[in-house]
């Protein structure tokens, strides 16, 4: 009986394969600017809400900062700030803007995301429709961009980044 006790008092967590045999298969996104990006699956995707995010002088705009996240400094970018007219966007640095950090330790990068991430379906994977993709991203894309979700190389994208903000 105390076993039984015991697994009952155990939080019910499913594993990725687990979700994936349930509803066939589950990946997760987020929306920047009208994007649906998909995060990387074999990656720690973490959405953070580390309050302060500390300028950096002399950088573009879309360069958010950096946070303090578990003892590392984080580097925080604006995508829609990069990808996008300043005309057809708005700053996300807001107060209702979110911090998605991808990876961890010293490799950890932060995107400000329009809202928290979402689980994707295999039938929204599939739905189709050009997208008007902004070249920068175009060049990291590791899925066909005839999809609604598109999945990103984003440590290839954050590479180009860097070199953009050093120019």
């Amino acid at each position: 009986m105390v076993a039984s006790i015991e697994a009952m008092n155990q939080p019910n967590i499913l594993s990725e394969t687990d979700l994936q045999s349930d509803a066939g298969v589950v990946r997760y996104g987020v929306r920047v600017g009208g994007l649906h990006l998909l995060l990387p699956s074999q990656t720690l995707n973490e959405v953070v809400d580390e309050g302060v995010i500390y300028p950096v002088p002399n950088t573009p705009e879309w360069f958010g900062g950096v946070i303090n996240h578990r003892g590392n400094i984080v580097s925080i970018f604006d995508l829609k700030g990069l990808l996008f007219d300043k005309e057809t966007y708005t700053s996300s640095q807001n107060n209702e803007s979110q911090i998605l950090v991808i990876g961890r330790g010293d490799g950890a990068v932060g995107i400000l995301i329009d809202a928290l991430p979402q689980a994707v379906s295999l039938e929204e994977l599939e739905k189709g429709g050009q997208i008007d993709m902004p070249a920068i991203l175009e060049r990291h894309l590791t899925s066909n961009k005839s999809c609604e979700w598109v999945e990103v190389d984003f440590s290839g994208l954050f590479e180009e980044i860097g070199g953009l903000i050093l120019s």
